[in-house]
C-alpha cells in the first residue's frame, strides 16, 4: 500500500511541478495564467495521478504508472528547456 501511494505522490508532484514549467517556457508573457492553472488544472490532474497509481494492483505497476508521467513531464520540460531556453 505505501509503494502505491508514494509512487503517486512523488508522480503527482514532479508532473505539476514540471509541466506548468515547460508551458511557462513557451508563453513566458502569460506566467501568471499558468500559475492559475497549475492550481486549477494541475491540482486536479496530480488527484487523478494519485487515484490512478493507488488503484493498481500492486507497487510496481503503481510505479509503473507514475513513470509515464514522470518521464513524459520531464522530457517535455527537457526539450522545451533545450530548444527555447530560460524565459527573458
Amino acid at each position: 500500500m505505501w509503494n502505491k501511494t508514494f509512487a503517486g505522490l512523488i508522480g503527482g508532484i514532479i508532473f505539476i511541478i514540471f509541466t506548468p514549467s515547460a508551458f511557462s517556457l513557451l508563453f513566458y508573457q502569460q506566467i501568471p495564467l499558468m500559475l492559475a492553472l497549475t492550481v486549477v488544472l494541475g491540482l486536479s490532474a496530480w488527484a487523478g495521478i494519485m487515484t490512478w497509481c493507488y488503484a493498481a494492483p500492486n507497487g510496481k505497476t503503481a510505479w509503473l504508472r507514475s513513470s509515464y508521467f514522470i518521464l513524459g513531464s520531464l522530457a517535455f520540460y527537457g526539450l522545451l528547456f533545450l530548444t527555447v531556453g530560460m524565459p527573458k
